[in-house]
């Protein structure tokens, strides 16, 4: 027999016990990834979304100003349209005397159109509407429809109505509208007319004067 290392028995029970002989090698840590680099990845991601908020505010900002509870329109940012094209226009369109209020010089119009009522589809309205200097809005709309298809086409129901308000010698029916809004009706010479919007009580009677003043279009010219 070939004698034993004195360091035999050693190595053996290492060998055996540890299933490994010399030294074990131990994993090695995972590599972590640079936080310098991490950091600047974050930044950049974070100054893109603070550059599209940016963005998105600056351009709200430039037709709403801040008031303490909701925002305020400014009547000075947005589309313009020519009451006075756009009266003459409706003239030779449409079926009715088409009247031209001359409204505050400080008011805006910034919508015109001519649609078919909604609950009665062989009429038409043409409307037109103002930014007050306030920055509240009027819309004035005029057809031959019945009063009822007229202010539901507007957002009111016949079935509401608040007291009526009188403007010289006539009379006009309120209804609340929609959003917290407010719309008046009556009728001239067979024309159902009726004020719808935001604005002022003092718009609205403000617009109803100048209504019963308009002059009627001619149908050419």
């Amino acid at each position: 027999m070939n004698p034993l290392r004195p360091d035999a028995g050693v190595a053996g029970a290492v060998g055996h016990y540890g299933g490994m002989s010399g030294n074990p090698k131990l994993p090695s840590p995972p590599v972590k990834k640079d936080r310098a680099l991490l950091t600047t990845r974050d930044m950049m991601w974070s100054m893109a979304a603070l550059l599209v908020i940016v963005f998105v505010v600056a351009g709200f900002s430039r037709t709403c100003s801040f008031a303490p509870g909701e925002p305020e329109i400014n009547p000075g940012v947005g589309p313009t349209v020519d009451v006075g094209v756009e009266m003459r226009r409706f003239a030779r369109t449409v079926d009715f005397a088409v009247r031209s209020p001359a409204v505050p010089a400080r008011w805006r119009a910034n919508a015109a159109n001519v649609l078919k009522v909604d609950r009665s589809p062989s009429k038409v309205v043409a409307r037109v509407g103002w930014l007050t200097a306030e920055g509240g809005y009027l819309r004035f709309s005029q057809s031959t429809a019945e009063e009822a298809a007229l202010i539901q086409q507007d957002g009111a129901s016949p079935d509401y109505q608040d007291p009526d308000v009188t403007i010289g010698d006539k009379v006009w029916h309120s209804y609340p509208a929609q959003r917290e809004e407010k719309l008046w009706s009556t009728s001239f010479d067979g024309v159902q007319i009726t004020i719808t919007g935001s604005a002022a009580e003092a718009d609205f009677r403000e617009l109803a004067q100048d209504i019963a003043k308009a002059p009627i279009v001619p149908r050419t010219g």
